[in-house]
């Protein structure tokens, strides 16, 4: 079983994720201990800034993806039955 999951980083438009049942998961990045939701909290230029100004690179939120990962198997499933 092949499931695809795009994120909010993934420069496709919403409108053909939609049409096309393609699950998405917003991006969250983490800067230290501050959770930042992409296309919410911050832009590109924001985003860049934090990062030049970041001792470490930042990372994401991975329970997100997890929980559409999982919705998405139960979805393919019931399509199937």
């Amino acid at each position: 079983m092949t499931i695809i999951v795009a994120d909010t980083t993934c420069s496709l438009p919403r409108r053909l994720l939609i049409e096309r049942g393609i699950p998405f998961v917003p991006q969250v990045v983490i800067f230290g201990e501050e959770a930042y939701h992409d296309d919410a909290d911050f832009d590109t230029a924001v985003f860049l800034k934090k990062l030049k100004a970041s001792a470490t690179l930042p990372r994401p939120l991975p329970r997100n993806r997890r929980s559409t990962i999982r919705s998405s198997k139960l979805r393919l499933k019931k399509r199937r039955a």
